[in-house]
Formats: structure tokens, sequence, C-alpha cells
């Protein structure tokens, strides 16, 4: 039993290893719903995904149902569980990853140009919605307005 503690020892601190390298931290610009574009730090979930199919494929006498994936609003979690019958036992392996997600818009021109474009459309009518007002009221100085009945 020592020698299986030993070996369980040594694979999770390669995992650990592989996987604070894949989830090494990088910059981004995004873009918030107003348009706005910022910068953040984040990792690319796909690079999780590629080290678990790459295990997967590296043992090929354990079963696998694949790569999972959860989201609950903003945690997120990539797994896999692997199994293998080993005499009377079954040894299972299940590798997890969880992390907070959270979500913003891909930088888009196209995105800020229209929004431009509707705010000058909004500008540009009570722009005439205002002079609307004010002719109205010029044509109608010295009027006298009667109510509706």
């Amino acid at each position: 039993m020592k020698d299986l503690g030993e070996k369980s020892q040594k694979i999770s601190e390669i995992f650990q290893k592989n996987i604070e390298r894949i989830t090494k931290p990088t910059s981004v610009k995004v873009m918030l719903g107003d348009t706005t574009v910022t910068e953040q730090t984040t990792f690319d979930p796909e690079g999780i995904k590629t080290f678990y199919s790459k295990i997967m494929n590296s043992l090929p006498d354990w079963k696998t149902s694949g790569i999972a994936m959860t989201s609950d609003e903003d945690l997120r979690r990539i797994f896999v569980k692997l199994e293998k019958p080993a005499g009377n036992y079954v040894l299972l392996w299940h590798m997890s990853l969880q992390y907070h997600a959270l979500l913003y818009y891909k930088v888009s021109i196209e995105v800020q140009k229209i929004q431009k474009e509707l705010a000058d459309l909004l500008d540009s009518t009570m722009d005439k919605e205002k002079e609307a007002c004010r002719n109205d009221r010029q044509h109608d100085k010295g009027k006298t307005r009667v109510p509706w009945v």
C-alpha cells in the first residue's frame, strides 16, 4: 500500500504542476454591456480539455465517458472520470477543475459602431422633438387653447 500511496502522491504533484501551467492567467481585452473595453485576467478552459484528452488517450486500458462540463451561474467545472479493474477492485480516478467565470463580451468594433449609431439617432430624435415643441409653442402664441370635452 505504501507504494500505491507514493505513486498517487507523484501523480498528484505532476497534475498540480500541469494545471498551474495551463491556468496561468493572461490579460485579455473584454467588452462590457455598454461597449466599454476593459482588461481582465483569465485562462482558456480549452487548455484543460486538451490536457484531459491527452491523459485519456495515453491510458487506453482505462474506461471513461469523456470530459464533462457543468455550469451553475458563475461556477464552472470541467472534469473527467476514469476507471480500471484491478483484480477484485476497481481503480477510480477523478480529475476536476472548478472555477468562477465572469461573463463579458468579446470586443467587437461593429457592436461599438452600432451602439454609437443608436446613441446618435436617439440624440437626433430628442433634438427634433425639442425643435418641434419650440415651433409648436411659437405657432400657438396668442391663441387660446380650449380643452377637449
